[in-house]
């Protein structure tokens, strides 16, 4: 019996306890439920939660790479499947990169399966239909220039509030623990004495917990 192994990524930790988590597992149940002849792994933890597909981080330090490494170690054997929501959740990379990966998968005889859509792709599906490549190439192409362009507005808006900062705009209400809150040109003398002690006791050498305890401790 083929046995299928259901990768998940979220973006965020956040997103790991909210519908995304959720919306994933019952893909996974409602296809395991339409492939009675098809096995579900239970002994890998294939998530990567706050992993970054846009740089690749899952492939190299998360699960994916666990995966794909296991795969190419002949762990995980030739026929089985490889379960995701979208071809997102295995890349965010650039074209070159992403296609890469997953044509590796398939040439090492993974069928891998995007949920969403119902697509099955594998070593015979896309020589027996080239399209099936194409469909893929778009697919990732789409996924990584969402990325990139969502990249580029959180850096846009970091800039110009940085910018705005550096114009002497106070962008929270929140203000460090020597300032004055009321008037932020103010620093309270009293706490720029540990601040400054802090810097110190650091240039002499001691750690955090340590710098914390003697503080405390006067």
């Amino acid at each position: 019996m083929p046995i299928a192994y259901s990768y998940m990524r979220f973006s965020s930790e956040k997103q790991a306890k909210g519908d995304s988590f959720r919306r994933q597992e019952e893909l996974v149940r409602d296809y395991l439920d339409s492939h009675p002849d098809i096995e579900l792994d239970t002994t890998l933890n294939l998530r990567d939660a706050g992993m970054s597909a846009y740089k690749g981080t899952h492939a190299k330090k998360g699960a994916l790479g666990v995966f794909m490494r296991l795969v190419e170690d002949g762990k995980i054997e030739a026929g089985s499947y490889l379960l995701v929501e979208h071809f997102d959740r295995l890349s965010r990379e650039e074209i070159l990169t992403a296609q890469s990966q997953f044509l590796q998968l398939i040439s090492d005889g993974i069928v891998v399966v995007t949920l969403a859509d119902g697509r099955e792709y594998s070593k015979q599906s896309v020589n027996a239909n080239p399209m099936e490549l194409f469909m893929s190439i778009m697919m990732m192409v789409k996924a990584h220039q969402e990325s990139k362009d969502k990249a580029e507005r959180v850096g846009k808006a970091w800039r110009q509030k940085m910018l705005k900062v550096a114009e002497g705009v106070q962008l929270t209400k929140r203000v460090p623990f020597w300032i004055d809150a009321e008037d932020r040109t103010k620093a309270l003398p009293e706490k720029v004495k540990v601040v400054r002690r802090i810097f110190q006791l650091s240039a002499d050498g001691l750690g955090g917990q340590r710098i914390c305890s003697l503080l405390n401790s006067e």
